[in-house]
Formats: C-alpha cells, sequence, structure tokens
C-alpha cells in the first residue's frame, strides 16, 4: 500500500494531527495534495472541514467540486440539462472520468435518440470503444466488447428514426455509476447482453474484486422502471438489480410484483404496483382485456415482512380475490356490489401487517365512482378502526388531478372522505359525501413527483466563514425521491 493510500485510510482526528504539525505542513504538502486528488469526490467534504489548515489545501478544488456537484449530483436527460443522452454521458465520463462518481440521483427516463444522433456518434465513437475496451463489467459478464459494440450500432441503425433509445446503452453506463442512489429507467425488456451486465454488477455489489474502485449501484437503494412496456415478462431473471443488497424502494409493473417478493421480500420498505397491459401484440387498445388478473393463492402480498409504504391501483384492492379478471367496463358493478366486501378481504388477508401507509392510485376514476368507492367503503367499516391493527393511513391518489383523499386516518374517527387543503382542514364523513357537489370541492394538492429525479439542484457545498472555519450547505435532502408521492 502506497503512502497516498495510507493517508486516505487514516481517521480525520488523524488528519486534523498532521495538520497541526508543522514538519507536515511543510515537508509533506505535495503528498498531502496528491491525497486530496485520491480522494476526490469521496471524503473530499468531509476532509475539508477538517481544519483550517487542511481546508487551506483544499481551497483550490471547492470550485471544480462545487461545479460538478452541481450539475451531476442529480442528474436528468432531457433538452434542459447539458446532458441529453447517454451517449453525451458517456463522452463526458471519458474525458473526466470523475462525473461518474458525482452521479448521486439519476434519472434516464427521457434517453431518446433523434435522427442526429447517428452523425454525431459516428464523430465521436472512440470515446465509447475505449471504455468498452477497458470495462472489467464486460469481461465478468462474458462478453466481447467489439461484438458489444455492434449491438449498440445496430440499435442506433434501428432507432433512426422511431426516437427510440438503446437498451445496451443504458446497461453499459449502469456499470460506471458507483454512487448512484436513485434511478429512473426507460420500459426494459429482456435483451440477453444487458441481462449479463446486470447480472455481472449484482455479482460485484456483493464482493467487490475490482482493485481501488467501489462497485456500481451498491449504494442504489430506490429504482423505477416505466410501465409503458407491453412485454410480460419474468422481470426478476431478467432484472437482477431488484436483489441489489441496499435497494429499498422499487417502482414498476405490477406483474414482477411475486417475483420481487420471492427475492427482495424479507427488506423492501416500499412498493409501488401500477397496471400495465401485459401482451407482446402493438394493438394498444385494452378495452376488452383484463387489466388485473390475479389467479388463487398467486397474490401472495403477506411475504413482504418488513413493507411499510405500500401503493397500488384500486382495482387490486377491490377485486374479488378468488377469481379475479377486472375489467375496465365492470367497475362501477364491482364499486357498488362486491368492492367494499373484496377491500376488507384484501385489508384483512393480503395487506402486509407492517404496511402502515397505503396508497390506493385511481386513474381515470370519474366523479361519481369517487363518490361510490367513498361512500360505500366508508359506511361498510372504515370508522372500525379495530380493522387496521397497524396501517395508520389510507389514502385515494387521484393521480389527474394531483390530489388525495384520505379513506382513513389514525386516530380519526371520520377519517372516510377528509380533505386536507392547504392551513383550512375540512372534514366530511363519507355517509354525507352525497350531499355535497365534488366537482367543486377544492381537493388538496398532493405532494408529486415530476418526471425527473433531479428537480432541483444542490447550492454550493462550501463557504469558508470568515477565516475559523469551514461550513457546509446543501440543497433538498440527498434522497431524491419524494415521499407520500403519487405512483410512478
Amino acid at each position: 500500500m502506497s503512502v497516498t493510500q495510507i493517508a486516505f485510510n487514516t481517521p480525520q482526528k488523524t488528519f486534523a494531527e498532521f495538520a497541526s504539525v508543522k514538519h507536515w505542513k511543510t515537508t509533506h504538502t505535495g503528498l498531502f495534495r496528491e491525497a486530496i486528488l485520491w480522494k476526490y469526490l469521496e471524503g473530499f467534504e468531509s476532509l475539508a472541514l477538517t481544519c483550517r489548515g487542511i481546508h487551506a489545501l483544499c481551497t483550490p478544488f471547492l470550485k471544480r467540486h462545487n461545479q460538478l456537484r452541481l450539475e451531476f449530483h442529480r442528474l436528468a436527460l432531457g433538452k434542459s440539462s447539458t446532458i441529453t443522452t447517454l451517449l453525451h454521458l458517456i463522452l463526458r465520463i471519458d474525458s473526466e472520468p470523475i462525473i461518474a462518481r458525482y452521479i448521486t440521483h439519476a434519472d434516464f427516463g427521457c434517453d431518446r435518440y433523434h435522427p442526429y444522433i447517428g452523425d454525431f456518434y459516428r464523430g465521436h465513437h472512440g470515446p465509447l470503444k475505449n471504455l468498452l475496451a477497458d470495462s472489467p463489467y464486460l469481461k465478468k459478464a462474458g462478453l466481447d466488447w467489439k461484438e458489444y459494440h455492434e449491438l449498440i450500432k445496430a440499435d442506433l441503425r434501428r432507432n433512426r428514426y422511431s426516437k427510440n433509445y438503446s437498451q445496451h446503452v443504458t446497461a453499459f453506463v449502469l456499470t460506471l455509476l458507483p454512487n448512484v442512489k436513485t434511478l429512473v429507467l426507460s420500459p426494459w425488456q429482456p435483451l440477453e447482453a444487458p441481462k449479463k451486465l446486470l447480472e455481472a454488477i449484482f455479482a460485484e455489489s456483493k464482493l467487490s474484486t475490482f482493485p481501488c474502485e467501489d462497485p456500481s449501484l451498491a449504494q442504489l437503494t430506490k429504482i423505477k422502471i416505466s410501465t409503458d412496456t407491453r412485454l410480460r415478462f419474468d422481470l426478476w431473471q431478467d432484472f437482477p438489480l431488484l436483489a441489489l443488497p441496499n435497494l429499498r424502494s422499487y417502482r414498476g409493473p405490477n406483474f414482477v410484483a411475486r417475483a420481487i417478493e420471492g427475492e427482495a421480500g424479507s427488506y423492501l420498505e416500499e412498493l409501488s404496483i401500477k397496471i400495465c397491459a401485459s401482451t407482446s401484440t402493438e394493438d394498444t387498445s385494452l378495452k376488452d382485456r383484463p387489466i388485473v388478473s390475479i389467479a388463487p393463492n398467486e397474490f401472495f402480498m403477506r411475504g413482504f415482512k418488513s413493507l411499510r409504504k405500500l401503493e397500488l391501483p384500486l382495482e387490486i384492492a377491490i377485486c374479488d380475490h378468488a377469481n379475479a379478471a377486472f375489467r375496465e367496463t365492470k367497475s362501477k358493478r364491482i364499486l357498488a356490489n362486491q368492492g367494499p366486501r373484496n377491500f376488507e378481504i384484501f385489508i384483512n388477508e393480503l395487506l402486509p401487517a407492517s404496511v402502515s401507509y397505503l396508497s390506493l392510485s385511481s386513474d381515470g376514476m370519474d366523479i361519481d365512482a369517487r363518490r361510490d368507492i367513498m361512500e360505500a367503503i366508508g359506511d361498510y367499516f372504515v370508522t372500525e378502526q379495530s380493522r387496521f391493527p397497524s396501517t395508520k393511513e389510507i389514502q385515494l391518489l387521484l393521480p389527474e388531478d394531483h390530489s388525495a383523499i384520505y379513506l382513513y386516518k389514525e386516530n380519526h374517527s371520520e377519517a372516510a372522505g377528509e380533505v386536507d387543503k392547504p392551513d383550512v382542514p375540512m372534514k366530511y364523513s363519507a355517509k354525507y359525501w352525497h350531499q355535497y357537489d365534488l366537482q367543486n370541492i377544492e381537493w388538496t394538492c398532493f405532494s408529486c413527483r415530476t418526471d425527473s429525479v433531479s428537480d432541483e439542484a444542490p447550492q454550493d457545498v462550501y463557504r469558508y466563514d470568515t477565516g475559523r472555519q469551514a461550513s457546509r450547505f446543501s440543497g433538498r435532502g440527498e434522497d431524491g425521491f419524494v415521499d407520500n408521492d403519487r405512483s410512478l
């Protein structure tokens, strides 16, 4: 181990002791500057705040550090970003590798290649080839980098006019991100090469063998996958990232819930499920197709032992769990005749006991249907708090209105129909719902997620206060996902 490495493995208090020694400050300044560059980014902020002497040595690097953190801490692809596609990101990483370590919250959901991207790529294929050739993940996955490069080129040719993205590019970029904590991805398909890369990422996250490097995605805690996909497949087998050691929240298609339960149910804390079509056809009309299909004994929600927050479609909670094939055209009948009873079964028999916050999303529900579900569920049993041994809150989400209604809230005897408006709380009992014009009620503004996890950039990290001490500043919290947000 070199002297530089030893310096970085030294506790901060020892750095302070070293900095107070005149011999260290004079003789080893060059070595210490080398240590700063080695540790940049990880540990750099704490290092700069250790003492005045060390802060002075770090000062030349602070401006660039803040610039990179401002640009890449929350990275969302798009026209408003300096990085518009993942190919652009690869170019930046090739020219300045350190930026990959600044990416903490990554939104790659808008990675779309326009016709010009082929010309752009032809002029800049060198950096991509260099990174592919040096990738330890490709080697571990048993993939030839030249063949993988050809797959990317084929994607660009095929998507030249569809404005689609390259899943091969996305999978490769995921091998470059050691510090990312939240991740948004475009629709994922079961392609063989990306699957092997993800398996290599997962393997290294368990036990890293790469010298002087942190495994990619080892810190990932929350992931969202778009539900636009029309192809049903066993996502667990084709998306091994669901078993990453620190993953705590998954948001994506509903048909992978059982696979997630089997592999991550013991530690997953948040789960959001959305209904998506389970068909590989190009026909997007779902009028006559079941949008929820749950066979008896198939939906084992009880396997989620640590789940605290659960968000799922209302249709799942009120469908006939013994013979489920809920169709949108039958919603009024189910609401009127079966909904309350089925909902009670869901709460008492299927909902994990650990869940304290349950959100039910209802895309496209009309005013009459809202009134029916509020009145039916509320009158039937929602005021009997003994039926909710651990659940503290049940919300009906109305994504189209960016609002939410409490169907149940702990310690509120008339919780059904409760509407909280900013600064003006209003409470209505469910049995009196029909007396109010729901179209004129001002629904509460709900804390909605945007399409990007980078909705607010952090401020500068450091300011040296009157030559006495370094003060740390930051923007929003480290978590790129907002609590109580609607379904992704």
